[in-house]
């Protein structure tokens, strides 16, 4: 018997908005049956191990989190064995919940349970109570920020829309390999009343991250 385990545990902040760019940028949902289809949310190291389970043995399971957590087993007992064996070791790797994706030769993927794994969310009553931090669960601090015009504004002025929050400098790697992804994020949902997108600079003037912005083509606020 083999037991295979792979992960993916990434950034939380990073994770969110590549999922987001994923789905907008046009990555179709996997369809009942058909393996071809790479599961949602996966990086390339992700995608690398579902090509492995593809090539894996029998009772194989290949269980998903949003944000891109994922894990495989194979070789188990049975199919049952092997769907509670792989959505185990991906509970392991993250706070989301974990769905089984594909069970041997078959993609059992349910899109609309998947649609609903990022709740439940609080109500507004039960959010009141939470401590304020950056922890899952908690209320993220309301930061008194200005807008791309210079006006003052706060998180709070956005209640009641999805946030996209994200913090970047022109000196940070990450945040350049990234930015082409962003940009489509963007470009796909800024016209859309119920998301707000918030880029915070850091360790740098503002002017000077528009200006690096600017010479590549990002056009972002």
């Amino acid at each position: 018997m083999t037991f295979t385990r792979l992960m993916f545990p990434g950034l939380p902040f990073l994770a969110a908005g590549l999922a987001f760019a994923i789905t907008a940028a046009g990555v179709s949902f996997a369809q009942a049956g058909n393996l071809d289809i790479a599961p949602p949310h996966l990086d390339e190291a992700g995608l690398a191990g579902y090509r492995d389970f593809l090539a894996g043995g029998r009772n194989r399971a290949f269980a998903i989190a949003p944000g891109g957590a994922w894990s495989w087993v194979s070789d188990m007992p049975d199919p049952d064995v092997s769907e509670s064996e792989a959505i185990r070791a991906c509970s392991r790797l993250t706070e989301q919940r974990c769905t089984l994706y594909a069970l041997d030769g078959q993609v059992v993927f349910d899109r609309d349970a998947w649609a609903g794994s990022w709740g439940p969310y609080a109500g507004a009553e039960a959010a009141a109570d939470r401590p304020i931090g950056t922890a899952r669960g908690t209320r993220f601090p309301d930061l008194a920020l200005k807008d791309p015009g210079g006006d003052p504004v706060k998180l709070s002025d956005l209640q009641g829309r999805i946030v996209f929050l994200h913090f970047w400098g022109s000196w940070c790697a990450p945040c350049q390999v990234e930015f082409p992804e962003l940009q489509g994020l963007y470009d796909a949902l800024k016209g859309d009343d119920g998301f707000a997108f918030v880029f915070v600079q850091a360790r740098e003037d503002i002017d000077r991250s528009r200006r690096w912005a600017r010479l590549r083509g990002f056009s972002m606020p």
